[in-house]
């Protein structure tokens, strides 16, 4: 339990200055904690971040943390974030029907 509150604490005094800066800084810690949680998730069930499950997770995690002002060029493909998420999940889907002895979790 001490260690549990030494690391929140530790954690706290890394993380709160880019709660109070806002703007780019904490977008982008918050893009990196989010891949940093996708690869932990990874790791516990045993999958490669260079699989089809590790590369189409994290580029559904990017797409519902990274803000949408920086996702404009979607726009000019025609494609929304809500449409690329159904994709992404629909292919994450389709992998487990297809390759069921591969996939465990």
């Amino acid at each position: 339990m001490k260690t549990r509150i030494i690391t929140a604490i530790v954690a706290l005094i890394i993380f709160i200055p880019f709660v109070v800066i806002g703007g780019v800084p904490f977008e982008l810690i918050s893009i990196l904690l989010a891949s940093i949680a996708v690869y932990e998730i990874l790791v516990m069930t045993k999958q490669s971040l260079f699989s089809v499950n590790g590369i189409v997770t994290m580029l559904l995690t990017w797409l519902v943390v990274v803000p949408e002002n920086y996702l404009t060029w979607l726009d000019k493909i025609g494609l929304s974030v809500i449409e690329l998420i159904f994709i992404g999940i629909a292919i994450l889907l389709s992998y487990t029907v297809f390759f069921k002895k591969q996939v465990s979790f």
